[in-house]
């Protein structure tokens, strides 16, 4: 019976999160679905332990679960690591908060299968479930959701310092992700300098949305410079657009990496 199979009609769930309040707030809401929590724990190491005791079909934590109950040290991303070794398969929904909304990006691409916010909304708890249950699991999914395509898209880009009258810049991309994309600019922007950005897809609406620099290196001789991008803020259905739009341009032969 594959693992689609199996997630059906009474889903198990593993909540690991510091906070009674969320763990209480996600029971409150799942209440007459066909989600129940089977198991809770507070940190990474409850965490692993319960796993390995439950074998639970979906798994929501904190993207910034403490890693130890005692010690500082092994934030959420080391958790879901941990949980991870334990079954490459495992389906991860990461909650994040307004202040930890920043490390989304790099929670699903690490491994997580879908995300939701806190304070929870029942509709929007619901889909993030729901989307855990039909995702694609294993290594090779998460390689395929990482694929780059090496292709020039129009791009648009302020930092967020800029003033209210500053002009967007515009630029082409080296190549674009669904978590990410890559530029050439004459400006020299400092890592972590977040960008507002606005990338065109053809035959599209535009898609906004926020960066932070990871690396800006100098081309010889161009005078530009090599800029990577990681999105920080970027509406779930862009990032769906993106997977489509950088699947499709596969399928039709652009090159990708």
């Amino acid at each position: 019976m594959n693992r689609v199979a199996m997630i059906a009609k009474n889903v198990r769930i593993l909540v690991i999160d510091p906070s009674e309040e969320v763990r209480r707030s996600l029971r409150d809401l799942i209440v007459g679905t066909k989600y129940s929590v089977v198991g809770e724990a507070s940190c990474g190491d409850d965490a692993v332990a319960k796993y390995d005791e439950l074998r639970p079909q979906i798994t929501v934590m904190d993207v910034n679960a403490p890693g130890h109950r005692d010690a500082p040290g092994g934030g959420g991303l080391e958790v879901m690591r941990r949980v991870l070794e334990k079954d490459e398969k495992a389906r991860i929904v990461v909650v994040s908060t307004v202040d930890t909304r920043y490390l989304r990006m790099t929670a699903l691409k690490a491994g997580a299968v879908s995300q939701v916010s806190y304070p929870f909304r029942r509709d929007e708890l619901l889909k993030g479930l729901a989307a855990a249950e039909t995702a694609r699991v294993g290594a090779a999914a998460v390689q395929r959701t990482d694929v780059r395509l090496k292709k020039s898209l129009a791009v648009k880009y302020k930092k967020s310092t800029d003033g209210l009258f500053t002009s967007m810049r515009n630029v082409i991309t080296e190549d674009i992700s669904p978590s990410g994309l890559a530029i050439r600019t004459p400006e020299n922007l400092a890592e972590k300098t977040v960008l507002k950005l606005e990338i065109e897809i053809p035959g599209q609406p535009k898609i906004q949305a926020r960066g932070k620099v990871v690396r800006c290196k100098p081309i010889v001789g161009l005078g530009m410079n090599d800029v990577a991008v990681n999105y920080t803020e970027i509406q779930d259905a862009d990032v769906d657009r993106l997977k489509a739009y950088i699947l499709a341009s596969v399928a039709k032969g652009d090159s990708a990496h």
